[in-house]
């Protein structure tokens, strides 16, 4: 009984954790998420996947519908280092009482250690940074499907895009594609 409510209770504490991060975290503010890309042809939605894989930008991976590695990215520090050093410049006397108490190279390669810049490197480099809409991209994501369908033998295809702004600084982007007549070789 006790081992059912010591793992009842780390999931919930660990649900409790995973629901308190969030996504948009290191979003700047006036950009968005992507949330999605929808891909539409001849007014019908794509699905197969071959129309997704030549676009540039793509949504953070999940697993079961957590964004699980932007998560991890989003829990590390943006500068481990230099939020070391301010803990310093801010107070130094706690500087001074950690050179005495260690040597001034250990103070500095403390900041350096796992425990304070290794952790955080090591979680973005694990995690995945967000995927902020960017028009450039989707303007060289129409180019590349345009060419696509004209090296498929639509030689008058018609690509476009809409951006769709959703709740909480997130962005669903919907590509419409005509395909027009097709030409065999």
């Amino acid at each position: 009984m006790r081992k059912r409510s010591t793992k009842i209770t780390l999931f919930i504490l660990f649900g409790i954790i995973i629901s308190a991060c969030n996504a948009v975290k290191r979003v700047p503010e006036g950009k968005y998420l992507l949330r999605k890309n929808e891909i539409t042809v001849d007014g019908k939605k794509e699905n197969d996947g071959t129309y997704e894989e030549l676009l540039y930008q793509r949504p953070n991976s999940s697993l079961l519908g957590f964004k699980l590695r932007l998560n991890l990215y989003n829990l590390a520090k943006p500068n481990p280092d230099s939020s070391y050093r301010a803990k310093f410049i801010h107070n130094p006397k706690k500087l001074q009482r950690q050179i005495k108490l260690f040597s001034a190279k250990q103070v500095k390669r403390k900041g350096e250690s796992f425990l304070y810049s290794g952790i955080h490197n090591f979680l973005k480099k694990t995690g995945e940074a967000p995927v902020i809409v960017d028009t450039k991209r989707t303007d060289k994501s129409i180019i590349r499907l345009k060419s696509y369908l004209l090296n498929n033998g639509f030689f008058e295809s018609k690509a476009t895009y809409k951006i769709d702004t959703l709740k909480r600084r997130r962005a669903k982007i919907t590509y419409t594609v005509e395909k027009g007549p097709g030409y065999a070789a």
